[in-house]
């Protein structure tokens, strides 16, 4: 399903019909210490404690849930782009994105 291109490697080309391509691209920028994860249509870019959402299916609802179960964020955004902070003590969370597509969720960790 799809194929990750380092463009700092070289460069990437590719060849589409007149009507062009719809949805089937995500560039991701970032450094080395950003830990970026792309699934179902979703990136989810984490830069120490923010973390950026952007989403092709419309997402209905992002929360972040600690690990005793504790709710930390709750949004209905109905959006394509959400950025937001975790929580400032230090541990493990779980990032539940719900979109129009589906359910992703993600552990993130905040040092």
């Amino acid at each position: 399903k799809g194929a990750l291109h380092d463009l700092t490697t070289g460069s990437y080309t590719f060849t589409t019909t007149a009507e062009g391509v719809t949805n089937n691209f995500t560039l991701i920028f970032g450094s080395k210490s950003t830990d970026t994860q792309v699934v179902k249509g979703i990136t989810i870019l984490q830069d120490h404690r923010n973390v950026t959402i952007s989403s092709i299916p419309t997402m209905q609802q992002v929360a972040v849930y600690g690990e005793g179960g504790q709710t930390y964020y709750m949004q209905n955004p109905n959006s394509t782009q959400l950025t937001l902070q975790l929580p400032a003590a230090s541990g493990v969370y779980l990032l539940k994105v719900v979109t129009t597509s589906g359910v992703i969720t993600k552990k993130m960790v905040s040092r």
